[in-house]
């Protein structure tokens, strides 16, 4: 079954790599790694989608409260 978030990973899989960089450049202030370049970067790096490795691993960084 699909799920949003499914399809958000295979949305940031299926981008070039200057389609990256521009939602990188777009998204960030003054250079600096923000939450949604934290959260791309940590989906992006998955082979498959696994939510709760990315629960962990977000949470680990300080993204997630809960």
């Amino acid at each position: 079954m699909k799920t949003p978030s499914d399809e958000l990973f295979r949305l940031i899989k299926s981008l070039g790599a200057q389609e990256k960089r521009f939602f990188k450049l777009s998204v960030s202030d003054n250079k600096e790694k923000n939450n949604y370049t934290l959260l791309f970067d940590s989906i992006d790096k998955q082979d498959a989608y696994n939510e709760n490795e990315l629960r962990k691993k977000i949470k680990h960084k300080g993204l997630l409260d809960n």
